[in-house]
């Protein structure tokens, strides 16, 4: 990223060189990411990084961006460099330690939403292993009458996932716990309220899988909200969490590996549960597990 002395970068310049740059590094979507890094330095949106392509840019701006640029150029989560991310048209604070919200689990959001929004009596919704708080936040913003405990065995998810909270106005429906549901010890943290959902985006990929995965999950995210030695535990448990906790009529809704919901949906059989479904996303690929009680 070199000019003559008195040459100016401009804001199109700069992104058509910096898009090159990052293709040549191997990563994709590059001129969004280049524009979402420019917005994230300038404190703009994307419209209004159009309507000033032709503006230069000052000293600070320049160095700003491209440590930013050698940072993604080193495969760290786009997320992570800009501080936050979108899911379910909110907007999230993500970094370092939590993370990084996928589309696919909009999927189980929907569902909860949709199982709540029949009926507007108070409800009680337990969100296992919150991370920065994106299901339980969502579903308080749209079910007013929910009050939802989330817990995490990572304290620096709970934080994230207070700030979180805090941003969105749902604190005062929201409490959150640190808790390590595979340890029954800690059970006694969720008190004894019978919850009318509870949700889970558990860890479900394989430890052997972990070097098959891009650089930005393996290298940046955290490894104990990913990777689990056996992938069934964390299903297992809550299984048996969902039997002791979850209200009658209640449900159990869990994202999944798209290539293990048939072993899920097995598992969930054997412990008794009923009125299993899987659901898929929008790609088609089996996202989301549903379960009630007897």
């Amino acid at each position: 990223m070199r000019s003559a002395p008195n040459e100016k970068w401009t804001i199109v310049r700069l992104i058509e060189w910096s898009a090159g740059f990052l293709e040549q590094k191997g990563i994709e979507s590059a001129r969004l990411n280049v524009e979402l890094l420019m917005c994230s330095v300038l404190r703009c949106d994307r419209v209004t990084l159009y309507l000033n392509f032709d503006r230069p840019l000052e000293q600070d701006e320049l160095s700003n961006f491209k440590k930013r640029l050698l940072r993604r150029a080193s495969r760290e989560p786009l997320q992570y460099i800009v501080g936050e991310t979108e899911f379910f048209s909110l907007r999230f604070q993500v970094g370092p330690g939590v993370l990084i919200p996928r589309p696919e689990t909009e999927v189980l959001v929907e569902r909860a939403i949709s199982y709540l929004s029949l009926s507007n009596q108070k409800s009680n919704v337990l969100d296992v292993g919150t991370g920065s708080g994106i299901i339980a936040i969502s579903i308080a913003k749209h079910c007013p009458a929910a009050h939802l405990l989330a817990i995490d065995i990572s304290d620096t998810a709970l934080q994230v996932a207070a700030e979180n909270s805090k941003l969105h106005n749902t604190s005062e429906r929201i409490e959150l716990i640190q808790c390590n549901i595979l340890n029954e010890q800690d059970w006694h943290l969720l008190g004894d309220v019978k919850f009318d959902v509870i949700v889970s985006n558990p860890p479900y990929i394989a430890s052997s899988e972990r070097n098959t995965l891009e650089p930005e999950v393996r290298q940046y995210e955290p490894a104990e909200a990913l990777f689990v030695e056996e992938p069934l535990l964390f299903y297992r448990v809550l299984g048996q969490l969902a039997k002791r906790f979850l209200s009658k009529q209640g449900q159990l809704l869990c994202e999944i590996a798209a290539n293990r919901h048939a072993a899920i949906a097995s598992l969930f059989g054997e412990m008794a549960l009923q009125k299993i479904e899987v659901l898929p996303d929008l790609t088609g690929k089996m996202r989301v597990i549903t379960a009630t009680i007897p």
